[in-house]
């Protein structure tokens, strides 16, 4: 990962970063919280999904290569549990530098792509322009 990092001028994201490797999972937390994004981890797709029916998270970091599930499975999963103006934003992570990857995980429900090694200033530029959500109902 490039350190292009610069702090974040937009609103902070609760983000959740699913990656199975230990130190990139690491690397990616530090550049979103260098960003001023806040956030978790998890290591498979399974805890993937338990956080996400656990939190309200802005946007999910999904590695497409997870154990126990994979990003892709997983973000079917969130698409078909989420409406679309409740659902986080998915941004696939891969190894694989494919030039058709992109318009392949867009076309598996995710809303952007990123190949490692992730350049931080590009994902965290990216960060920025994600839509925000509606705020939660207030507790009655």
């Amino acid at each position: 990962m490039e350190d292009g990092i610069s702090t974040c001028t937009a609103e902070p994201l609760r983000i959740l970063v699913a990656e199975d490797e230990p130190s990139y999972a690491h690397l990616l937390s530090y550049a979103l919280r260098k960003g001023g994004h806040t956030g978790e981890r998890v290591a498979d797709g399974e805890a993937l999904l338990q956080a996400v029916g656990k939190g309200r998270y802005d946007v999910l970091l999904i590695d497409l290569r997870m154990p126990r599930l994979g990003g892709v499975e997983a973000a079917a999963w969130i698409r078909r549990h989420h409406q679309d103006d409740d659902r986080p934003f998915l941004i696939a992570v891969t190894a694989e530098s494919d030039a058709q990857g992109a318009e392949w995980t867009r076309q598996h429900g995710f809303d952007a792509h990123f190949t490692k090694p992730i350049d931080a200033g590009a994902l965290l530029a990216a960060l920025a322009r994600v839509p925000r959500r509606r705020p939660l109902p207030a507790s009655v």
